[in-house]
């Protein structure tokens, strides 16, 4: 998948939950930036998009540890969420 494509089809997920159950809600993308917030946050994160293709790319179980060798280290959790979302979506 070429990164335009992995970036429409991540537009398209609006939440994902996380192993332990905590809820992402994705809002928009920010020139290389998801935007989300955390169940019961208010304040916006960003994911980078760049180190999330990567992560992508790996092929790796989409989990916090494998994450790590990616993602920068607040990001962990909602990065394999919306990863592991997308990998059961079906991508047009």
């Amino acid at each position: 998948m070429k990164k335009t494509e992995f970036v429409n089809a991540i537009l398209k997920i609006k939440k994902a939950k996380s192993i332990r159950g905590i809820v992402y809600s994705y809002r928009r993308i920010d020139g290389n930036d998801l935007i989300f917030v955390r169940e019961g946050k208010t304040k916006e994160e960003k994911i980078d998009l760049d180190e999330l293709f990567e992560f992508y790319k790996s092929n790796e179980e989409y989990t916090n540890k494998n994450a790590r060798k990616y993602m920068s280290l607040i990001v962990l959790s909602p990065s394999a969420a919306i990863l592991n979302k997308l990998s059961n979506e079906t991508i047009d």
